[in-house]
């Protein structure tokens, strides 16, 4: 049997085996997919039975074997991640009994390559450069300026459960030094057994920037989504925190007023049990004072 080794996702495959001995007579050929150690047949085919897949295989798997079943082969449409295995060709040979070989191949597959740019810091004049792709094997993705670019790049690699890899990689670039180059964009190159690819990134330019005194503050024009400038939220927050104080005030003050008018009505009460009468309470009366006895 002849070993492809690798297979790409979405394209097709076709694992081929070929009976050596050739004055035999094939009663049978079995296609069986290793999952761990256990096989599981995919199908059969017989002169006698003629061919049969088993599901879920038969959406996309297909036999084709020669008319004295000395040679087989099956092929594998839209090929997926899952079907990434270890497949046995096995021959049912009269009077020799069972002959046969194992093939096994890998998938390989590779994601567009994402870019996003973000703010990092008004003062400093700087952007972060978000570059991203998932693969497998996975990708290897590099800067195209690093004369731009602040420090070393941060790196991150992620398993997925389907056996592909996130790769992502945070890049931190000098706006001035992007001036001083006159550099419009940037690039994030990503190499892939699959192939090669290019993001290019526009970076925020002259017109981008406004004035605020001696600072610099940098406004969200089309490489970003906002277009509030961030100076503004410090002092949002400020007038928050007043919000917040003049209720907490307000609420103290209410608490003091109910304070003293309890006290008035517990002295009232002290007075009516010393004398054993009810007062007449005058509206003009305030509390605290004596009542005349009725």
């Amino acid at each position: 049997m002849k070993s492809p080794e690798t297979a790409f996702l979405g394209n097709n495959i076709t694992l081929k085996c070929n009976l050596a001995i050739t004055t035999a007579t094939v009663l049978q050929i079995t296609w069986q997919k290793l999952k761990g150690r256990t096989p599981e047949n995919i199908g059969t085919y017989s002169t006698m039975y003629g061919e049969k897949i088993h599901p879920p295989y038969n959406k996309h798997f297909y036999y084709s074997s020669s008319t004295e079943l000395t040679s087989s082969s099956v092929t594998i449409q839209n090929v997926t991640l899952e079907d990434e295995a270890c497949y046995k060709c096995l021959f049912n040979v009269f009077p020799n009994g069972i002959h046969g070989g194992q093939i096994c191949f890998s998938v390989q597959a590779v994601s567009e390559l994402r870019t996003e740019i973000q703010p990092q810091s008004i003062i400093k004049a700087t952007v972060t450069v978000i570059c991203s792709a998932t693969g497998k094997p996975a990708p290897q993705i590099t800067f195209s300026n690093r004369r731009v670019l602040i420090g070393s790049p941060t790196a991150c690699i992620d398993q997925n459960p389907d056996g592909t890899a996130t790769v992502t990689q945070w890049y931190n670039i000098s706006l001035e030094a992007v001036r001083n180059l006159k550099l419009q964009n940037v690039s994030c190159d990503m190499d892939h057994p699959q192939g090669k690819r290019t993001a290019l990134v526009s970076l925020p330019q002259k017109e981008d920037y406004k004035k605020s005194g001696d600072q610099q503050v940098i406004y969200n024009n089309s490489p970003w989504r906002s277009r509030t400038p961030l100076i503004g939220v410090p002092i949002l927050s400020i007038l928050i925190c007043l919000a917040i104080w003049f209720v907490i005030k307000e609420k103290k003050k209410k608490e003091n007023i109910d304070t003293v008018d309890n006290s008035g009505r517990e002295k009232i009460m002290i007075q009516i049990r010393r004398k054993g009468t009810f007062p007449i309470i005058k509206r003009s009366q305030k509390p605290g004072q004596d009542y005349p006895a009725a």
